[in-house]
């Protein structure tokens, strides 16, 4: 969960891929769904679907 922190903290990612991962991490216990999450949203981020936040 800490890298996934770590993401959403430096990523803007659109709401809808947020709130469809929450649901997904909310339905499962199961730790490699969590890791497929994860890898998911880093994804996203090699593809440049998302932009870093200006802090």
């Amino acid at each position: 969960m800490n890298r996934l922190n770590q993401i959403v903290s430096k990523y803007e990612f659109p709401p809808g891929v947020l709130e469809d991962v929450n649901e997904r991490l909310y339905n499962s216990l199961d730790v490699n769904y969590h890791k497929q999450q994860v890898r998911y949203l880093e994804n996203l981020i090699r593809a440049g679907l998302t932009t870093e936040r200006v802090l």
